[in-house]
């Protein structure tokens, strides 16, 4: 129910003076101008207080003494209108928060960007990840036969630049279910209030549009082990809002949470335990042959001499992320583009990239790696 506009509050003005004797001067359609954002009530409130003032004049003089503009505008100097612009704001918010659970918004079909042709190497997790989407949102009735709890939540932790989101994206375009998806770091930017906010109405969102996957990333940032050095107050916070949020989950049909970490050892031990995180899934580094498959994609619309060798490439890579070979990709591009504006011919030879290879180091470390290696003697790889 909107507040009156510039029209109802003229009609409104005239409907409670409509009783009262008017002065000539008054001026219905300026009144209603002054008033915006004045209720119905706010209205009759002012027109009551005009007659007042008015009234205090003839009792004084012993006569009928009409109600000039000058009693109108008087009053609506001194009363304000009842309903604030914040108000007005959450009621908007909420407004549109009705609207897209009872309406939801008609998307236009876009070409998917990713797609688990995109994602190369890491089988064994593309397979777990896609059971634990694909069973508990689209195989519902299934599960109900055979006496199978739904996954509600699923950690992908691994080195930056291994594909953790890569993954949850093309999961999300191949099965076509809502991605919704969080950043720990923005969370933090928001301050307790905001982030907290934010949480709530994506899982709300996410319960109001199944089937959906809310994705998490650096879920470190938000759920950090409590009284952990660096975790803070804020921290603590919302890892128990996030708890809480989560344990909803368990109630839900066709909601699935999936974090992603690089750092999972820091993570608070409530996350990991089944019912919450039910899988943990190792985003490992590209093997070899995979990484031979990446610098092959990255560089398939490239001219190149025959001597390229990506077999080679990826046994010179070893501790290379995907994210790694892309960037050593970009500058063996470059270096076509620089041959071409020099007058040379533009195609990429092996040498090239070794010399490019040559100024780079691996992203993923023997202590980065062993690191995980402990987290998962702890906690386990649940499949």
């Amino acid at each position: 129910m909107p507040l009156p506009d510039l029209e109802s509050r003229n009609a409104i003005f005239r409907s409670h003076a409509r009783c009262l004797p008017i002065g000539d001067d008054v001026d219905f359609n300026v009144l209603a101008k002054k008033t915006e954002r004045y209720s119905g009530a706010d209205i009759a409130n002012v027109v009551q207080e005009a007659a007042v003032r008015a009234s205090k004049v003839g009792i004084a003089a012993d006569k009928v003494v009409p109600l000039s503009m000058d009693d109108f505008l008087s009053v609506i100097a001194q009363v304000k209108p009842t309903v604030t612009i914040s108000q007005l704001e959450d009621y908007d918010r909420f407004g549109t928060d009705y609207q897209r659970r009872t309406e939801p918004e008609k998307k236009e079909k876009k070409e998917k960007a990713v797609t688990w042709k995109d994602v190369i190497g890491m089988d064994d997790v593309r397979k777990a990840f896609i059971e634990a989407i694909e069973l508990p949102l689209l195989h519902e009735e299934l599960l109900k036969q055979y006496g199978v709890e739904p996954i509600k939540g699923i950690l992908l932790f691994g080195p930056p630049g291994c594909g953790k989101t890569m993954i949850v994206k093309a999961a999300s375009n191949e099965l076509d279910v809502e991605f919704m998806p969080i950043s720990g770091a923005d969370l933090l930017k928001m301050g307790y209030d905001g982030a907290v906010r934010e949480i709530k109405s994506t899982f709300n969102r996410a319960k109001e549009n199944p089937p959906a996957v809310i994705f998490l990333d650096e879920i470190d940032s938000v759920a950090p082990s409590r009284g952990a050095a660096g975790g803070g107050p804020l921290s603590e916070k919302l890892v128990a809002q996030l708890l809480n949020e989560m344990d909803g989950v368990k109630e839900l049909k066709n909601v699935l949470l999936v974090g992603a970490t690089n750092r999972p050892e820091i993570l608070d031990a409530a996350l990991l335990r089944p019912g919450r995180l039910d899988k943990i899934l190792f985003v490992h580094p590209p093997l070899a042959e995979d990484r031979a498959r990446i610098f092959s994609s990255n560089l398939k619309t490239v001219p190149k001499a025959a001597d390229i060798d990506f077999i080679r490439l990826g046994k010179l890579t070893d501790g290379f992320t995907g994210a790694d070979i892309a960037s050593v990709c970009q500058e063996a591009k470059m270096r076509i583009v620089r041959k071409k504006i020099s007058g040379k011919k533009g195609e990429l030879t092996m040498i090239d990239l070794l010399e490019v290879l040559s100024d780079r180091r691996p992203s993923v470390t023997p202590s980065m790696l062993q690191t995980y290696m402990n987290f998962m003697e702890e906690y386990g790889e649940r499949r």
